[in-house]
């Protein structure tokens, strides 16, 4: 398991970008959600999220502040991730996915070998995560590349999200941060 770590971490020590197709599904909704766009993540904390399906919207995060940005609109809402301890796990779960640095850190990591590659199940080590997400399924190719990622939250809903069109991370850091003509509500205060 240490040496599947550390090639992965090897690999993709400048970060991740793919396309991705999402479908989350939700104790409060009969149907499961669907969405497509882009996502990226740059170490250490560096997330970037774009749904190309209707309604578009964009989600960042620089590790200090999540943002939601409706780019039809021009608006976006501000969490300040020291203010909201669900929104902060629920982010940190997601960035210690995408980085392999974070993984021995933040969960418990069982390796299984499957004719697509190695799947990793991964258990958070503390409380708080846990209060979040109760386990990870990631699966990777033979290279091993990233291919799907399954959150399972406490509250019993899912969300898998499969990767293609795999590249190298290519925006420059200001594309993580809201641009300054979008008007920000702050919902926590």
């Amino acid at each position: 398991m240490d040496a599947f770590l550390a090639s992965l971490a090897q690999k993709s020590s400048s970060g991740f970008q793919a396309s991705y197709e999402e479908t989350r599904t939700l104790r409060l909704f009969a149907e499961p959600i669907h969405e497509r766009g882009t996502i990226e993540f740059r170490p250490p904390f560096f997330f970037r999220k774009e749904a190309s399906s209707q309604p578009r919207s964009r989600t960042l995060s620089d590790g200090q502040t999540l943002w939601i940005l409706f780019p039809d609109d021009w608006e976006g809402e501000a969490y300040p991730l020291r203010r909201s301890s669900r929104i902060r796990e629920i982010i940190t779960t997601l960035i210690a996915c995408l980085d392999p640095t974070q993984i021995p850190k933040t969960f418990h990591a069982e390796g299984q070998a499957i004719s697509e590659g190695t799947r990793l199940t991964l258990t958070p080590k503390n409380a708080a995560l846990r209060s979040a997400f109760t386990k990870a399924s990631l699966i990777f190719n033979q290279e091993p590349v990233l291919q799907s990622l399954t959150l399972h939250s406490a509250d019993g809903g899912t969300s898998t999200m499969r990767f293609s069109e795999h590249r190298q991370p290519s925006s420059p850091r200001e594309a993580f941060l809201p641009p300054p003509s979008f008007k920000l509500t702050y919902p926590l205060g």
